[in-house]
């Protein structure tokens, strides 16, 4: 069988099929480059064509996608939720046991009575039991003070969980959520993208080299990561994401240091590498913050795209955990 030519693929289609986020992504930069474009080369009728017309198709999407996710997303977002949050265990497994091992030491009473199957029931078996596990665990530590610390964060992911199963299994039957309209929004643009590639190529056929830029070929050529781990020295600044950001991005973000309480960790989302050119945000020692675009006080998401940790501790090692959802 032929192989398919591959410029006769319209590749930011195919990219975005399961994706409105990435498609949401992939729109807001390319708008952003022609309307710069527009800017510094107003006498170029080349750019004003690009930008009008392309305008025309993002415009719509992003109201679409805005709406779609205020909805609450598709049915498959829901389940894709879930499984993000199973994602986690493993990683939330090691730093609750991390906690607890100063207490009760691997293998010994303690220790058992709070995981008498280890991680098993945490990550393995059906939804409903591996959600029922994260409860019972917070049950098993009860009243302990030395653990309290544990079991809010223990509390906080039974919470997440169940949510996230309550909200797939309402969400099987809603068709309310708008994905048609949202679906042929992201068609439209992702086809004129596509067309304005075709386009730039007849306008730089002899240095190609100069189209690249006017996509996010970042995000188009790499599948979306979601959740992110990181170690960190005692002090360091570390560069954990680069991508374009929407403003209905989410991140839930845990730090953890060894011993001392008072440590926290300031995340940024700068505009360069290493940058710190936004509002810090700050993750205190052993907690979990739900994190909100808006928090970094920026406005342009395709130019700040770079999330940025930056800590000082007085420890050997800090773990962070981040979710991006």
């Amino acid at each position: 069988m032929t192989k398919p030519w591959q410029y006769a693929a319209n590749q930011f289609l195919a990219a975005t099929k399961k994706s409105y986020r990435l498609a949401a992504i992939l729109s807001k930069a390319h708008y952003a480059f022609l309307q710069k474009k527009v800017n510094d080369f107003p006498l170029d009728p080349d750019w004003a064509t690009l930008c009008d017309r392309y305008k025309d198709v993002h415009v719509p999407y992003i109201a679409a996608y805005d709406a779609w996710v205020a909805a609450g997303g598709s049915l498959k977002g829901n389940t894709l939720s879930l499984k993000k949050l199973f994602k986690l265990i493993p990683a939330q497994l090691d730093l609750w046991m991390g906690m607890i091992f100063p207490f009760f030491a691997k293998g010994s009473p303690g220790f058992v009575a709070l995981f008498p199957r280890d991680r098993k029931p945490f990550t393995t078996g059906e939804t409903d039991i591996k959600i029922s596990a994260v409860n019972s665990l917070t049950i098993a530590i009860g009243d302990n003070a030395d653990l309290a610390p544990t079991k809010l964060l223990v509390i906080d992911a039974y919470n997440e969980l169940d949510k996230a199963r309550t909200i797939q299994g309402g969400g099987k039957t809603s068709k309310s959520t708008g994905s048609e309209t949202v679906e042929d929004a992201r068609v439209a643009a992702m086809n004129m993208q596509y067309r304005n590639m075709g386009f730039l190529v007849d306008k730089y056929f002899d240095t190609p080299e100069k189209i690249e830029p006017c996509f996010d070929l970042l995000n188009l050529r790499t599948k979306l990561q979601s959740i992110f781990k990181r170690k960190m020295k005692v002090t360091e600044l570390s560069v954990l994401i680069e991508r374009t950001f929407v403003e209905t991005d989410i991140m839930r973000i845990k730090a953890m240091f060894n011993a001392t309480p008072t440590d926290s960790v300031s995340m940024y989302l700068s505009s360069t590498k290493g940058g710190m050119d936004s509002t810090a945000v700050n993750v205190a020692n052993n907690h979990e913050a739900k994190i909100n675009m808006s928090d970094f006080g920026i406005t342009d998401y395709a130019a700040h795209r770079f999330l940025t940790a930056v800590t000082v501790s007085n420890t050997k090692v800090v773990e962070l955990f981040v979710e991006l959802y």
